[in-house]
């Protein structure tokens, strides 16, 4: 036995450092979990700031997720002004038939009506007669002012008398070229001082009108003593003078 060792010394060591180690290993605890719940409080802000972040991250994701490209432009439309009621023609035009002018030949190839030249010519071609040797001039003239021509005709026919007797007498032409009568516009008389003898007739100036010229006697030889240039119009039911001398 070492009398050098103090049972009760050697007690009280062992305890010290029982202490001692209990300490250390209390403040190391304390060391370890002062540690932890630092290091969980960080983890716990930077979640909770995750956690924040992400509804905003992810609508934001969203948003640019869900928007597709931008919409193109439409190209603004060309509005074609309409033409104005007005400027439509309301009818279709009939169509424009080409008239063949008025010419002797439209006289010569086909009967013709032509009203009686009175009972002391009666051996002169009347009705719907062929006019081979009894026409001698036609005039294309606008006698209704219609735009479109009408005929005068000068017709002549041996009678009883020396010189033969004359007339004129005025046509519509329709389309075909076929006349009708509008009636007579000259016609002669066998008293002196009225008109005897036709020589000739042309159009008037205006066109709507026509000139004869005219005599009031006829010799033994046929040659006219007077002559005179009148000037007659159709008036819508019969021909009248509207020019020229009234009288011999």
């Amino acid at each position: 036995m070492n009398y050098e060792e103090n049972p009760i010394s050697t007690a009280f060591g062992e305890f010290e450092q029982a202490v001692a180690v209990k300490v250390a290993s209390a403040k190391t605890v304390k060391v370890t979990a002062a540690h932890r719940v630092r290091r969980h409080t960080i983890m716990l802000s930077i979640v909770g700031a995750l956690v924040a972040a992400m509804p905003v991250g992810a609508y934001a994701a969203l948003s640019l997720g869900n928007q597709g490209p931008p919409a193109a432009t439409a190209a603004p439309s060309t509005v074609v002004p309409s033409a104005p009621a007005s400027a439509l023609p309301s009818e279709t035009p009939a169509p424009t038939v080409n008239r063949e002018p008025i010419t002797k030949d439209m006289f010569l190839r086909q009967p013709v009506p032509v009203p009686s030249w009175g009972k002391w010519n009666e051996s002169c071609p009347s009705g719907v007669v062929e006019l081979s040797g009894t026409l001698q001039e036609v005039v294309a003239v606008d006698l209704d002012g219609d735009g479109e021509q009408e005929a005068v005709v000068l017709l002549w026919c041996q009678s009883n008398t020396q010189s033969g007797v004359t007339r004129v007498l005025g046509y519509d032409v329709d389309e075909t070229g076929r006349p009708t009568l509008l009636g007579p516009a000259i016609t002669v008389s066998d008293k002196i001082g009225e008109i005897q003898y036709i020589h000739g007739i042309r159009a008037g100036k205006d066109g709507k009108s026509f000139i004869a010229k005219v005599a009031n006697d006829v010799t033994t030889d046929g040659t006219p003593t007077i002559k005179q240039d009148r000037e007659y119009a159709w008036d819508g039911t019969e021909f009248a003078q509207i020019g020229g001398p009234a009288k011999f």
